[in-house]
């Protein structure tokens, strides 16, 4: 089966980071129903790019205010 990985390769090769101070990931879950939009309880995340901080303030003071988000367990999550 093929995944999008070589296509996801190329892609963060033309991004540079130091281009950004913030950065959003959206994406499915791939193992396990959410029902929803799931937040992360980790405090960063490991990318190709390098390790990316998860601004905390925002996912827990806005995002999870709304009724549309929850937070995901750790096991989802990795």
């Amino acid at each position: 089966m093929d995944y999008s990985g070589h296509v996801a390769a190329w892609a963060y090769k033309y991004i540079d980071p130091k281009k950004y101070n913030r950065v959003f990931l959206f994406g499915p879950s791939h193992n396990a129903y959410v029902g929803g939009c799931a937040i992360s309880k980790c405090l960063r995340y490991e990318t190709p790019l390098g390790d990316l901080v998860i601004d905390r303030d925002l996912a827990v003071n806005n995002l999870y205010q709304n009724e549309d988000f929850i937070f995901m367990s750790k096991n989802v999550d990795e």
